[in-house]
């Protein structure tokens, strides 16, 4: 009689895989909504630096009566970097250098998080995007000639254009 209902009081197997397999559910539903939410936010961090950055280089224009110009020439890759983010990086850096020597905009750019900074390992700070890559600055890619800031995107590869993120898209 004590066995019996000992048995009662226990889970089976079936009740047991049910319970493993209602939490594998939940947990692949997790995983798959945090994942989003992460790119997301991402993208969201990418977009509002970008609109701080862009803000400075308005004020830059009111104050010198031009844009920041890209470097002149980008040189040779180091060792170890991809060429178009070696561009990207040069090219963030002397927008960067530029934007800091007028008080106007260092001010803005004050405003932006610590991570929408990035300085590679012996590099100079230049402007980072939200997926932890560098943004890239051409002076007069955008709508009427105007300053252009460049994200990769997620996947961080700016040839393929499908969800690099554009200042000129805000």
């Amino acid at each position: 009689m004590t066995h019996a209902r000992a048995s009662l009081n226990a889970f089976t197997l079936v009740e047991m895989l049910v319970a493993v397999f209602v939490i594998a559910i939940l947990v692949t539903v997790v995983v798959g909504v945090s994942g989003h939410v992460v790119r997301r936010s991402a993208v969201e961090h990418t977009r509002s630096s970008m609109e701080v950055i862009s803000a400075a280089i308005d004020a830059y224009h009111r104050v010198t009566s031009s844009y920041p110009a890209e470097p002149a020439e980008v040189s040779v890759p180091l060792p170890g970097w991809g060429k178009r983010d070696w561009q990207a990086y040069m090219r963030g850096k002397r927008l960067y250098d530029c934007l800091m020597g007028v008080s106007r905009t260092q001010k803005i750019l004050q405003t932006l998080p610590r991570d929408a900074f990035k300085s590679p390992r012996g590099g100079n700070t230049t402007f980072a995007d939200g997926f932890g890559k560098y943004v890239d600055y051409l002076s007069s890619k955008g709508p009427k000639g105007t300053p252009l800031l460049l994200s990769a995107g997620l996947d961080g590869d700016f040839d393929r254009q499908e969800d690099n993120i554009r200042s000129d898209d805000l």
